[in-house]
């Protein structure tokens, strides 16, 4: 931090030390990593990249980017902090460029507790800043003072590096998470035999998942149809399309050992919708449930 001196005006480094600290006043306090504090740790892994920050004295800041779904931020509060009532977010410029105005980005609900989460528009918007050296701020009123003004501010400072890496564990996360297919049903049309793209994308993606999760030790398969026609030939169909998904799961690798099969055919207590009365019931009741089994 010293060798600052040298860089920066006397005047830019004062306000540079008072900006990276936790100000704390009777008019306001402003929550932010000092300098030697804003660090910016990376976990990465196929399933989830993580982008995190510690807050002294507030929390921590989370950009996260799971499998199969979209970047998101989050704040997380240690505790109670912040009244609940809309925040502004801004962009401020740090002290040391005077060539920059602060602009408002948005408003953020807050409600039961300081902790928010941020979708994926509001999530880029704030990795552009910090990429440009610009510091989004959270600005609301305490829980314990509504004369008191609330800032929270997330440090730029080397985040740079870390979003490089944060573009390399993006582009190699697996399309789906565990919550998306642990339980999957394919639906299937009157009299249908075989997988259409739809069906074989969604088991794509299962045995994609069950290779990269090693806690993934077996698969259940179960098939259901509707209870049109004879109770032998819906159990016989049920069997067929059964199989037809155990087959096709065996064609991409999977060990046919780790798979338990079973055909239900029309039974009673395992309708979704009992008594059929629409095309929409009976279309509901034909299926096929895949469910991956965790150790």
């Amino acid at each position: 931090m010293e060798a600052l001196k040298g860089i920066i005006p006397r005047s830019a480094y004062t306000a540079f030390i008072l900006f990276f600290s936790t100000i704390v006043s009777g008019e306001g306090r402003l929550y932010k990593a000092a300098m030697h504090e804003a660090e910016w740790m990376i976990e990465s892994s196929v399933f989830e990249c993580k982008l995190s920050q510690t807050i002294p004295q507030f929390g921590e800041a989370h950009f996260t980017h799971r499998a199969g779904e979209p970047l998101r931020f989050r704040m997380v509060a240690a505790s109670d902090l912040l009244a609940d009532s809309d925040l502004a977010l801004k962009a401020v410029p740090p002290p040391w460029n005077y060539s920059r105005s602060e602009k408002l980005l948005g408003s953020v609900e807050l409600s039961h507790g300081s902790s928010f989460m941020l979708e994926t528009d509001f999530a880029r918007k704030l990795m552009n800043e910090m990429l440009t050296g610009m510091v989004p701020t959270f600005q609301g009123v305490a829980n314990f003072d509504e004369q008191i003004t609330m800032q929270v501010a997330v440090s730029p400072l080397h985040f740079q590096a870390a979003y490089s890496e944060y573009q390399q564990c993006s582009g190699e996360l697996l399309p789906v998470n565990y919550d998306q297919v642990q339980r999957s049903t394919i639906f299937w049309g009157s009299n249908m035999r075989s997988l259409d793209g739809a069906a074989k994308l969604l088991l794509d993606n299962i045995v994609l998942y069950s290779r990269a999760d090693t806690s993934i030790v077996g698969f259940e398969v179960d098939s259901f149809t509707d209870t049109v026609g004879e109770r032998r030939d819906n159990l016989l169909i049920s069997e067929e399309r059964a199989f037809v998904v155990t087959n096709y799961l065996v064609s991409q690798g999977v060990d046919p050992e780790t798979i338990a099969t079973r055909a239900h055919g029309e039974r009673e207590e395992y309708l979704i919708a009992s008594p059929e009365t629409t095309v929409a019931d009976r279309d509901r009741n034909r299926r096929v449930n895949i469910v991956m089994v965790r150790r």
